[in-house]
């Protein structure tokens, strides 16, 4: 007698199972994580326009986004909004889910800027939990 060696067909067709079933888990979440890594990257841009806003906050230049490159970087596009009081930055990441934005509103505190970082509910998974209040569309 002869002994068999190899896999029978209801041991392959248990392995093939399992991994259709990892890769119906695995690709959505990494499809989120590939989306919420170019938001990062996009808020890390505007951390460069944050810092030129508080500097002209804080010396009183009336034009808030003097020095503000606006315009698009890579998949990231940064504008700038004039107001006296309290001027806004929008981050607008371009990603395979769609457009995420992201706006930061500085505020005027004692003798500092204080940033408040919003996002539309529809892109609250794709964005940092600091930034997952709601904000006019």
């Amino acid at each position: 007698m002869q002994n068999q060696k190899g896999f029978t067909l209801i041991e392959l067709m248990i392995v093939v199972a399992i991994i259709g079933i990892l890769a119906a888990i695995a690709l959505p979440a990494y499809q989120n994580y590939t989306v919420r890594a170019q938001v990062t990257e996009g808020i890390g841009m505007a951390a460069a326009a944050r810092s030129t806003v508080s500097e002209n906050l804080i010396v009183g230049n009336a034009l808030n986004c003097t020095g503000v490159e606006a315009g698009t970087i890579g998949n990231t596009t940064i504008a700038c909004t004039e107001d006296e009081d309290n001027p806004a930055i929008v981050a607008t990441v371009d990603t395979s889910q769609g457009d995420v934005a992201v706006t930061y509103t500085a505020t005027m505190v004692g003798g500092g800027v204080e940033w408040e970082c919003t996002s539309i509910a529809t892109d609250h998974k794709f964005v940092p939990a600091s930034c997952r209040n709601v904000a006019a569309p």
